[in-house]
């Protein structure tokens, strides 16, 4: 056994060296695998910071601009930052790498021309790179959305005057001042209350006063408030709808009267009639003074705007005579009752049918009053289909001898035909509920392909209704709110491009009408010795369809004020008891007209003593204010309302660098630009 014990010495030795190579190779293996770890550490960190170098670059620019608001070309582009090292945080050099950053105007939803869409020259991109000793190894493009004056509840542009905000006030969104910011002294429970930012470029006074939710920022840097100029630009768009026919850039005349010879009635139709309001299916029309001599005359301009009667008639009565003072409606074309259970008629068709039974003025006086105080008591503007007594089986809208029935000939005023041009293929859409003229006054919104959102308006313009579809009405004028309007989806519960809202953009003020549907007004003498509770005339409210309150759904943006139409003059002069009851758990409860609900934002153009009285805060102007802030301004504002100039974060690309060195920057810009 010995010799073959001998053979099989060098075993233990093979075995030895195989399991130590074996370990070797681990060993080895372990190391590689632990430095391409590190490498792949050390690459995917690089990459993050090279992505990081290149996002930053975006947002120098952007600061840069903001700060600077310097003026990007129509088309091309500019260099922000030309070629030049990169510093990290702690200022030094980052080694091998120079980073360049370019922007312009991209405008569009996506990115294309300037003139796309409703949203203009609103977008910028800007485009960052990182580059090293063989080319671009980074690149970032932002697209930016200019800031819109409707994300702000309240702006503010010129603070003047003695106007504060008082106690009990509040805000609910954010707020901005390019002067200053006036508050109530010695206001504790309750203070004024600001639930959004608050930033302003002067000084708060009595800052205590306030419950600043979000705190407040002074010596903000003030932010360019829009000029008559740049709001002119706005007719093209109008014009581009109807190639200048004159269905979108209308002539409204009266300019700075407060007595709108031109109102814009919008309207709600199913025009398919399925039962389902689209988001498509929102019209207006247009009531203009019934011609050029009757745009002068009050009784025409007070007919078409429902504003109190301009003049009365006594002759034949006897006791006390009514005066304008007294008896404001007694003649009104556009204000009436119900009398002993008979069909609703104007005051003007009660004394005309009372004079042909020969009936005397002071019954005629009489029945006319207990018309304007009975339950059924109502105002409409004038053209209101609701005024006539009977409607032709055709249409709703009545011709001029029918919407002026009892007035002087040109008197008063029409409707206006739809002027369809080379958008004739744009059938007009007939309303539901008469048989077919009304279909030649309707003028459609979303469903003309080339309506762009605006509507045009040379001069004042009055505006009531229901809005379905995203619009601006643009005045280089007034804008009067002659009534009660609403949007027909609730504000605030859909801000896509199917959800309603609306820009009030005017050159000189937006004014409440004080007309008879929206404030108080007296019937009849007030008796002596009668208590007024137990008195049926007096001032009376509750001639509109919303008795309690006026409600404006719209974000308005003005160079003047906002205020009533009578400046330095409160609206409202009756008695502090409440001529219209209030029924709101609110301030407005106590308000002698009722109360002023702007569901919206609002850009004031001044501040200032017409504003504090036209509208006023503690019942002042006998309208008290409850406004509410819409969020939808903020993130889809209506169509091309103007803008602060500065630029907020919209959506980030990552770049192929490869393929952004083959294209070059001007080549990418311009295939931006025309998309």
């Amino acid at each position: 056994m010995r010799p073959n014990l001998e053979n099989e010495r060098g075993v233990a030795l093979i075995l030895t060296l195989l399991i130590t190579m074996a370990v070797a190779a681990m060993a080895i293996g372990g190391v590689m695998i632990s430095g391409s770890g590190m490498l792949t550490s050390k690459f995917n960190a690089k990459e993050a910071a090279l992505h990081s170098l290149a996002d930053a670059g975006l947002e120098i620019a952007r600061d840069s601009i903001n700060r600077a608001l310097t003026i990007l070309p129509e088309t091309g582009h500019i260099q922000i930052v030309p070629a030049s090292t990169i510093t990290d945080a702690s200022g030094a050099t980052i080694p091998g790498f120079t980073r360049e950053v370019y922007a312009g105007k991209t405008g569009g939803r996506t990115g294309g021309p300037a003139t796309s869409g409703q949203y203009g020259s609103n977008f910028m991109s800007i485009v960052s790179r990182i580059n090293d000793v063989r080319g671009t190894v980074a690149a970032r493009r932002g697209l930016f959305s200019q800031e819109s004056w409707s994300r702000f509840a309240v702006a503010i542009n010129n603070w003047g005057g003695s106007a504060v905000y008082g106690c009990g006030e509040s805000i609910a969104g954010p707020f901005h001042s390019n002067s200053t910011l006036r508050l109530q002294s010695g206001c504790t429970t309750p203070k004024v209350d600001f639930f959004g930012q608050v930033t302003v470029v002067g000084s708060i006074s009595n800052p205590r006063s306030g419950n600043f939710t979000q705190g407040y920022t002074t010596g903000a840097p003030a932010l360019a408030w829009p000029t008559a100029a740049q709001l002119a630009t706005m007719r093209q768009y109008a014009q581009d709808a109807d190639q200048a026919n004159g269905d979108y850039d209308i002539t409204g005349g009266n300019t700075g009267t407060n007595r709108p010879c031109t109102r814009l009635d919008f309207a709600v139709l199913d025009s398919n009639r399925d039962g389902i309001i689209q988001w498509d299916e929102g019209y207006y029309r247009v009531f203009k003074c019934l011609s050029v001599s009757a745009s002068t005359l009050d009784s025409s301009l007070a007919m078409v705007n429902g504003r109190r009667w301009t003049n009365i008639n006594t002759a034949g009565m006897t006791g006390t005579l009514p005066t304008l003072t007294t008896d404001p409606n007694l003649l009104s074309p556009n204000c009436g009752g119900v009398v002993n259970a008979r069909p609703w008629t104007t005051a003007r068709g009660i004394w005309a049918n009372m004079t042909a039974l020969g009936r005397t003025a002071n019954q005629r006086r009489d029945t006319i009053r207990v018309a304007l105080t009975s339950p059924q008591r109502r105002c409409f503007l004038g053209g209101d289909p609701r005024l006539r007594g009977n409607t032709p089986a055709d249409t709703l809208l009545g011709d001029s001898t029918s919407v002026n029935f009892g007035l002087p000939v040109n008197f008063g005023g029409k409707w206006i035909t739809r002027r369809l041009g080379p958008h004739s293929s744009v059938t007009p859409v007939r309303n539901t509920v008469a048989g077919g003229g009304d279909a030649d006054y309707w003028i459609p919104l979303g469903k003309n392909p080339n309506f762009k959102g605006v509507v045009y308006v040379t001069g004042d313009v009055a505006i009531s209704g229901t809005l379905r579809g995203r619009v601006s009405v643009v005045a280089t004028g007034n804008i009067n709110l002659a009534d009660d309007f609403q949007y027909w989806t609730t504000p605030g519960t859909n801000c896509s491009e199917t959800g309603d809202i609306f820009g009030a953009i005017s050159s000189s003020n937006v004014v409440i009408q004080d007309n008879s549907l929206q404030t108080p007004f007296r019937v009849g003498p007030y008796p002596a010795g009668v208590p007024y509770a137990a008195w049926a005339g007096g001032y009376v409210g509750g001639f509109d369809d919303t008795p309690a309150a006026e409600n404006y759904h719209l974000f308005m943006l003005m160079l003047g004020n906002f205020m009533g139409d009578i400046p330095g003059i409160p609206v409202y002069t009756g008695p502090a008891s409440p001529a219209i009851p209030g029924t709101l758990p609110d301030r407005c409860a106590n308000a002698a007209a009722g109360c002023i609900r702007v569901t919206g934002g609002m850009g004031l153009g001044n501040v200032d003593w017409w504003t504090y009285y036209g509208v006023g805060s503690s019942n002042s102007s006998g309208w008290a204010e409850a406004h509410a802030y819409d969020p939808c301004g903020a993130t889809n504002p209506p169509p091309y309302f103007p803008t602060t100039g500065r630029f907020v974060k919209s959506r980030y690309y990552e770049l192929d660098p490869v393929w952004l060195n083959q294209t070059g920057i001007a080549s990418y810009f311009r295939e931006l630009q025309s998309r």
